[in-house]
């Protein structure tokens, strides 16, 4: 009898230890104030929000309930930087055509130029480009000029836009913290970025010297990137 209690226990802890290994990987603390942008509305989540993958969607649980994850990156208050709440694709052209994967919950920094992606203590760098997302999310890590129909504005590292279909552009500024929608009809809407690539963002392609290419959007079939 004791030794099957002794039996019982042991197993019972190896049950926990499994479960909080498991749970480390597929949840996310901030331990600060976060927030959300959905087509120019801010959704606020508190310093003890958990982000946690559900399998089939992401959630997250805040001091008002839980509530399911959109693709906008998750952003922080009062300093320039954002967590991945979806997998998504590097692509620096200025360096070649490699591709690699950016897992989520990985939280992305830049400084002068210098692109920081950090995931459970270890870290990889790049230097500008893009991420996407393999549908509408495009995250800039270089400064872009972002042009809707004929107006133009210029935008900062880790700024990002998403384009819904042939109806509305949602970008986000990083440097003011804005998130602004304009409606679209039949526009082409394109980002230049400061190392010379040019993105169409309405029709998922990338402007090369030998014409346009569509992007590439299977995002978990690319090998992720190397962080020690």
């Amino acid at each position: 009898m004791i030794e099957l209690g002794v039996a019982g226990v042991l197993l019972l802890l190896l049950v926990l230890l499994v479960y909080w290994y498991v749970d480390g990987l597929s949840a996310y603390k901030p331990g600060e104030a976060t927030h959300q942008y959905v087509l120019g509305n801010m959704i606020g989540y508190d310093e003890n929000a958990v982000f946690r993958d559900a399998k089939e969607n992401m959630t997250v649980a805040s001091g008002d309930g839980k509530h399911v994850l959109t693709n906008s990156p998750i952003l922080y208050e009062g300093t320039t930087k954002l967590t991945l709440p979806v997998n998504m694709l590097l692509m620096v052209p200025a360096e070649g055509t490699g591709l690699y994967r950016i897992n989520y919950f990985t939280t992305v920094t830049e400084t002068q130029g210098r692109v920081t992606f950090t995931q459970d203590k270890k870290s990889a760098q790049s230097f500008g480009g893009f991420l996407y997302d393999g549908a509408d999310l495009y995250i800039f890590l270089e400064p872009v000029e972002l042009t809707i129909a004929n107006v133009s504005r210029d935008l900062p590292p880790l700024s990002y836009a998403k384009v819904y279909y042939d109806q509305s552009v949602e970008f986000y500024n990083s440097e003011t913290n804005e998130d602004k929608v304009v409606a679209i009809s039949d526009v082409e809407v394109s980002a230049v970025g400061q190392s010379g690539f040019k993105l169409n963002l309405t029709k998922d392609v990338i402007y090369t010297s030998d014409g346009e290419a569509l992007l590439y959007s299977a995002v978990d079939n690319v090998g992720p990137i190397e962080m020690r």
